[in-house]
């Protein structure tokens, strides 16, 4: 099947996930990983995706899982539990040698929107899985490892992330906590023109969800806004799952919370483009410290060893 033809698959789960949502009257069944997902196995084909499809999908609900428990049972501030979540799934990152990057997004949901029912749960197998056995078939690529030195290029970012959403949980909606650690995941940060682009596919369809939430239905709203967003990304030459995510985002949330989604989106995705410098920045700050140290160090050493004078 054509490209063109398979981005039928991520606009037709945003609609049927919407009208399972209105028919069900279930807002949880609405995952907008869901979309991503299917974009990044069976349209861009990304090797983070398609190497282990069903160990990918796997993580995702597991972090779904995760994400509901951790909104049902544990007494923390939301800035603290959105933190607790974020690093149990990049811990497991790690443990299962598995960049499920769109677990951050699933994770962090039912903490955002207090979502405490199995129907996320099994809404997010239900939708991915499918995809994940196309992907299975579609795809033999070579593992992928995934360890410590990854993890040491995301966690900058993520800890920017969890500090935004310290100061308001609309600051970094789940979307761009994948937006913001793929970004930082790039072996070199990106040129200026790069990091634009980006950004223009995670607004685009975004803001064209916002307006249209305010006007049309959401079954309209949800296949319109990811059309939008595979647009414009493909136009642009950016493959950009998070991109689709993002654009189903306003979905969630009540049409009286426009203003501030449109706030949130704006500074997460400045955050996402001065992603891939953090652990540049980082590693430049921790050489400066650690040469700082030594320079200390070695001065305090000559200083003791200079000697007192020649007279006894």
């Amino acid at each position: 099947m054509r490209r063109r033809l398979w981005w039928l698959v991520p606009i037709g789960i945003a609609a049927a996930m919407v009208g399972a949502r209105q028919l069900l009257d279930q807002p949880a069944i609405v995952v907008p990983e869901a979309a991503a997902v299917s974009a990044g196995m069976l349209v861009w084909e990304l090797p983070l995706f398609t190497h282990r499809p069903l160990a990918t999908v796997a993580l995702i609900d597991l972090a779904a899982f995760g994400g509901v428990q951790a909104a049902r049972y544990v007494s923390l501030p939301e800035p603290a539990l959105i933190a607790l979540v974020t690093v149990a799934i990049l811990g497991a990152f790690v443990l299962f040698d598995l960049p499920a990057l769109p677990a951050l997004s699933a994770g962090l949901l039912p903490i955002y929107l207090h979502i405490v029912v199995a129907a996320y749960v099994v809404a997010v197998a239900l939708t991915m899985v499918p995809v994940a056995l196309v992907a299975e078939r579609r795809h033999r690529a070579s593992r992928r490892h995934f360890g410590t030195h990854e993890l040491a290029q995301i966690a900058p970012a993520s800890a920017v992330a969890v500090l935004l959403a310290s100061l308001n949980p609309f600051l970094m909606l789940p979307p761009l906590y994948v937006a913001t650690t793929e970004a930082a995941l790039g072996a070199r940060p990106p040129a200026g023109q790069e990091a634009i682009r980006r950004s223009v596919a995670l607004a685009t369809g975004f803001a064209g969800a916002l307006v249209l939430h305010l006007v049309a239905p959401p079954l309209v709203v949800a296949p319109v806004a990811v059309a939008l967003a595979a647009f414009v990304s493909s136009q642009l030459g950016v493959s950009l799952p998070p991109a689709i995510a993002f654009s189903l985002v306003p979905l969630l949330f009540p049409v009286t919370a426009s203003t501030l989604l449109a706030l949130g989106g704006l500074v997460g995705i400045v955050a996402t483009a001065l992603a891939p410098w953090l652990p540049n920045a980082f590693g430049r700050a921790r050489i400066l410290l650690a040469s700082f140290s030594s320079g200390r160090l070695t001065a305090s050493v000559d200083d003791e060893a200079l000697p007192v004078g020649d007279g006894e």
